[in-house]
């Protein structure tokens, strides 16, 4: 999805507030508002595929796939909406919106979110302990990159194509890249 930035700045108290009666997603950095737009078919797609694939696979549990509707909590002034995110030994309710703490997290890229997901949102991710697996999918180009944590600083990076597979270790899943592109005419 694309956020598009608001010139609003607002406490987290006023942000979660808006969240809570909006129809309409927002990102909240450090006090700045992002409004979520509407992605392409192909985001839309590879998006669904990735999370069928993640849920598929872990069934009933105990690590539950999230996103793109529920907020990942970075910091007490980081609320993001990632395309899926694995939580793992984490308890929640029915009615939860907000979750905080993720093994592995997965964006799907576009021309308009490629930078931000690269940049300030992995460098915000990293920050989470918990966090050991950051995925990027490209919705244009048949290219997954993959970053593992190597240590507390370090970070592993692959890049993978068609006919290859990546292998998720913080959920014991490999996925073939094709099968990430079903349907999305890329």
């Amino acid at each position: 999805m694309v956020a598009q930035p608001s010139h609003q700045v607002m406490s987290v108290a006023e942000y979660l507030t808006l969240e809570a009666g909006s129809l309409e997603k927002h990102e909240y950095v450090d006090g700045h508002v992002y409004a979520m737009a509407g992605g392409t078919y192909a985001h839309d797609r590879i998006g669904n595929n990735v999370r069928a694939l993640i849920n598929t696979h872990l069934g009933a549990g105990p690590c539950v796939l999230n996103g793109p509707d529920v907020r990942l909590r970075i910091t007490p002034t980081l609320y993001y909406y990632p395309d899926a995110f694995v939580t793992c030994d984490q308890a929640i309710e029915a009615g939860s919106t907000e979750l905080s703490g993720a093994c592995l997290i997965v964006e799907v890229l576009s021309t308009s979110t490629e930078a931000a997901d690269r940049g300030e949102k992995f460098g915000n991710y990293q920050t989470l302990a918990t966090c050991t697996e950051y995925v990027l999918v490209d919705s244009r180009r048949r290219c997954v990159e993959h970053f593992q944590r190597a240590d507390g600083a370090n970070w592993i990076y692959h890049r993978y194509g068609d006919g290859e597979a990546v292998a998720l270790e913080s959920i014991d899943l490999t996925v073939p890249v094709s099968t990430l592109y079903l349907a999305a005419g890329v």
